[in-house]
């Protein structure tokens, strides 16, 4: 091989190295990702309430880059952030759109401006940005968070900054300045120096194979040599092998056999399946009637979580109370008219308070707003509620108070 293709071979091994670091890599956006839904919580909780923000700061810290099912768990132990929750959850969404072939300041440009301007796509982060954009902390928030997301998708050391702008990583930065280091050396010469090397070791191991093969070549040019039979010799070794071998011969014939035989069986026992499927679907079975489909006086059945239009599903009615699922107790007047109201059981309180929104204010009023320290719901008047095709539409809802 001449000098020529040698380097054009070094070219393209450099060239493909250095490509490599203009990617987008799944692991730096999925942690880009995850930095700025905890971001999100935290000026979230801090706009809401400032003990909340606190509490969250020391258990969970954007520094550590926590993860999405860690701000999730504490979200719904609050029991009382659910449009935070799904905020995060939106948030966490983004990971789906990862695209390998964007480069690292497209996806910067992406979590720091689209997301937050297509309302039509994600409704919560276009809110959580209109309801702030003209307060100084939130323009505070969004420089902190493009710089920190740069970082991370152009593969730099993270400084994290706190939502007041500080530079958690300031010493380190004065430190580098007065050894004399630059970003230029940090963040180009170390994966320059790695991609060099990666090319001159393609290069020798390009080298190693060409000269294996041109030994392979150089001994299939010389005339063979002549066959000398090795001299026999008893060896007892090889004689106790071929024992075991002529053994395991023997019953690999004797199971052969016997799969046979058992193929065999196993095919007349099919001949006889068409005449126990025909006996079979002579059998009438016993006709069940339906007892939900008629009402004689009054019933009483549990539910579940209403829908989202304020109804409840008439095929989710059942007699028995389920626990961790049945919420409201509903009683039937006639066959389409019906009360509802929350069931007095402690397990049915505890379904209900746990996402009070979706399972308690669709179908209720309240004399009282929800807080935190409540722990049960007394029904003041129950609801009424009308069949309508495969639905209990609520015509009246019930009326309660938190305690």
């Amino acid at each position: 091989m001449n000098r020529k293709n040698i380097l054009i071979l070094a070219s393209i091994l450099l060239l493909g190295n250095l490509a490599c670091y203009a990617q987008l890599k799944s692991v730096d956006y999925e942690k880009a990702v995850d930095l700025l839904n905890c971001r999100a919580i935290e000026l979230s909780l801090k706009s809401a309430e400032v003990t909340d923000y606190e509490n969250f700061s020391k258990s969970l810290k954007c520094t550590d880059n926590p993860s999405y099912l860690s701000l999730n768990k504490y979200l719904s132990s609050l029991m009382k952030y659910q449009n935070t929750i799904d905020l995060a959850a939106e948030i966490e969404s983004l990971k789906g759109k990862f695209d390998e072939k964007k480069a690292p300041g497209d996806a910067l440009d992406f979590l720091t401006k689209e997301v937050f301007q297509e309302s039509s796509k994600f409704k919560r982060l276009a809110k959580f940005e209109q309801s702030r954009k003209e307060q100084p902390e939130y323009q505070d928030f969004k420089a902190n968070l493009k710089r920190d997301l740069d970082r991370i998708l152009s593969y730099q050391e993270i400084i994290v900054s706190d939502t007041k702008g500080q530079d958690v990583g300031a010493n380190k930065e004065k430190k580098d300045e007065e050894t004399g280091l630059s970003y230029f050396s940090l963040y180009f010469l170390v994966p320059f120096s790695l991609a060099l090397a990666a090319c001159g070791f393609s290069v020798w191991f390009f080298f190693r194979v060409n000269s294996a093969f041109q030994d392979v070549d150089d001994q299939l040019k010389q005339p063979p040599r002549p066959f000398i039979p090795a001299k026999s010799s008893y060896d007892p070794e090889t004689e106790n092998l071929r024992s075991q071998l002529n053994q395991l011969t023997l019953e690999f014939n004797r199971l052969k056999t016997s799969f046979e035989e058992f193929t065999s069986g196993s095919n007349r026992l099919e001949g006889n399946k068409d005449n126990v499927s025909a006996d079979y679907s002579n059998y009438q079975k016993p006709k069940i009637e339906n007892s939900l489909s008629s009402f004689g006086g009054s019933d009483i059945y549990y539910l579940p979580t209403p829908n989202d239009d304020g109804s409840f599903n008439a095929k989710s009615l059942n007699p028995n109370f389920i626990e961790g699922s049945s919420i409201y107790k509903f009683e039937k007047k006639s066959k389409c008219e019906a009360s509802f109201e929350i069931d007095q059981s402690s397990a049915a309180m505890k379904q209900a308070l746990l996402y009070p929104e979706t399972n308690i204010t669709r179908v209720c009023i309240a004399d009282n707003s929800f807080e935190a320290f409540h722990t049960r719901v007394r029904t003041v008047s129950p609801g009424k509620a009308v069949l309508e095709g495969d639905k209990w539409k609520v015509i009246d809802k019930a009326q309660i108070r938190y305690e």
